[in-house]
């Protein structure tokens, strides 16, 4: 999941989990409570296996809610990186992105490319 070249592939992937959400209660509950053994049981793989593997948290819309919105990462606006921050990239090894903003510290080490900001 999330390379370029399979985004088509993820967004199908996600249309079957959300329309057997819909109508599995079983699966849905599992999907709140296991989310990677649900997504397993949907890809056939385990979620640990998989390149860059992806945390994710599914959530239910309460009743008269319209809309759930998810807040981007915090990002101080004087640019400072919290202690996690820095333990994080310490090695020089890691990008740090957050939607509109991107803060970038990296390496050309063999776990990754080169970055650049944006």
């Amino acid at each position: 999941m999330g390379t370029p070249a399979n985004h088509s592939e993820d967004d199908a992937l996600v249309s079957k989990i959300l329309q057997r959400s819909a109508t599995d209660r079983q699966f849905r509950t599992r999907l709140l409570n296991d989310p990677d053994g649900a997504v397993e049981e949907v890809i056939g793989v385990s979620v640990s296996t998989l390149p860059n593997a992806p945390k994710v948290k599914f959530i239910e819309k309460d009743a008269g809610v319209d809309a759930l919105v998810v807040l981007p990462d915090f990002v101080d606006p004087d640019g400072v990186l919290s202690d996690a921050e820095l333990e994080a990239v310490a090695g020089g090894d890691w990008c740090i992105t957050s939607c509109g903003w991107t803060i970038t510290i990296c390496e050309n080490t063999s776990n990754n490319k080169l970055c650049s900001a944006t």
